[in-house]
């Protein structure tokens, strides 16, 4: 990490605890506190998940089939109510890679550790490697489906204003390149730095709705170029809100604005889904809205950049459309679910994807739909899922295609 980013993330640090004496004044919160919680907690998780792939649309094609595994063990450490610990070891892998006596290719990590520090009730500070979800995960999620996850390393802090605003920032490093220097015509005495990804979140809880703003900034490496100084702002709100007892939406906009050395970046995002729920029964529907690109060959790139988005919680559970289409995409989907019992409970959703911009010279927008299923049986710290889904392609843009199937069964025990 270069010294750039090193001092703009100190004065974040130094500005946040400033903060504390300027607003309220932090230490009256504080009165009582004995410092005598001390608290030392194990626990632990392990999913074990079948899956099918190879996303070909051939039916003459052999599935394949592969096995996932995650385990994750973690130690909650708690000093007082002032200050504690975090940390996790994680080890994932894809079952039967590495059979026998074979141990070169153990894929054990830390998958977060970082101390948490809380000087009143009203504000609290972390700083290390943390997994981070904010609001429903659209714009920066923990990618639980994942048999890695994604993590952060950073700082990450909260401060209650007043009984109605609360704030929360982060600083994290998005990327390690360990000071590398790359190509022919590179200067050894400025290498290419680390892309940083800094936020800022507002929230008004009687309102029900939040304001925030992110920057992902990076030193990249271009044309045996340094500091071509690539940086993306993307600001918006969101809200999640019920309406009586039984319906809810949630909703989210967002909007981009950046630049490099030879491209500006725009875009825009729109996604809400609302909800009715019934005694035993659900139904949802909703649209996912991003801008697309409408000429590659000009120096304005307009497809909206997810970030560090959960894909697999949108978009359909295929994954097809993780990846932002450069033509922008449009998800229309509607479902439901059936609460059984109380153990067991079944859903499904369907996905109609067309694209903003032109798919090809005649005008075609539609990429095609998919048909998600699923079943859940939850016990105590046991839970099973199985699931199956269909996807059909628009042969007008794909040719004449065959629908493509997935399948898998996860089991997950928690101790």
């Amino acid at each position: 990490m270069n010294s750039r980013k090193i001092f703009v993330l100190f004065m974040i640090t130094l500005l946040t605890f400033g903060a504390y004496d300027a607003v309220a004044g932090c230490e009256s919160d504080c009165g009582g506190c004995d410092g005598t919680d001390t608290e030392l907690k194990v626990f632990g998780e392990s999913r074990y998940r079948l899956n099918t792939g190879g996303f070909d649309y051939d039916s003459d094609t052999p599935l394949n089939w592969f096995t996932e595994m995650r385990t994750r063990v973690g130690i909650k450490a708690k000093a007082n109510d002032k200050v504690g610990a975090f940390f996790q070891l994680q080890d994932c892998r894809v079952v039967g890679d590495n059979p026998g006596l074979d141990f070169t290719n153990q894929d054990i990590q830390m998958h977060q550790g970082y101390f948490w520090y809380r000087p009143c009730d009203k504000g609290w500070f972390k700083a290390g490697r943390m997994a981070v979800g904010l609001h429903n995960e659209r714009l920066v999620g923990k990618v639980g489906w994942s048999n890695t996850g994604r993590t952060f390393e950073g700082v990450m802090f909260g401060r209650q204003l007043n009984d109605n605003i609360s704030l929360k920032g982060f600083s994290f490093q998005a990327g390690e390149r360990n000071d590398i220097v790359l190509g022919i015509d590179a200067d050894p005495n400025k290498p290419v730095g680390d892309p940083m990804f800094y936020g800022m979140n507002v929230n008004f809880e009687e309102q029900m709705f939040d304001l925030f703003f992110y920057m992902l900034m990076d030193d990249a490496f271009v044309a045996g170029e340094h500091d071509f100084n690539y940086s993306l702002m993307t600001f918006g709100a969101y809200s999640h809100r019920t309406f009586g007892s039984d319906m809810w939406i949630d909703a989210m906009f967002a909007m981009q604005s950046g630049s490099d050395e030879t491209v500006d970046y725009s875009g825009m995002m729109f996604y809400a889904m609302l909800g009715k729920m019934m005694e035993k029964f659900g139904l949802f529907a909703g649209v996912d809205y991003t801008t697309g690109d409408d000429d590659l060959t000009d120096t304005d790139a307009k497809a909206f950049n997810n970030l560090f988005y959960t894909g697999h919680k949108f978009r359909g559970a295929m994954d097809m459309f993780v990846t932002q289409p450069t033509q922008g995409l449009m998800d229309l989907f509607a479902g439901g679910k059936y609460l059984i019992n109380d153990q067991w409970k079944a859903g499904g959703t369907f996905h109609m994807f067309n694209s903003i911009e032109d798919l090809n010279v005649a005008g075609d927008t539609t990429y095609g739909t998919e048909i998600d299923l699923f079943a859940k049986f939850t016990a105590e710290d046991f839970s099973w899922t199985t699931g199956f889904s269909m996807s059909s392609q628009n042969e007008d843009v794909f040719g004449a295609t065959d629908s493509q199937n997935w399948w898998y069964s996860m089991a997950t025990v928690n101790y």
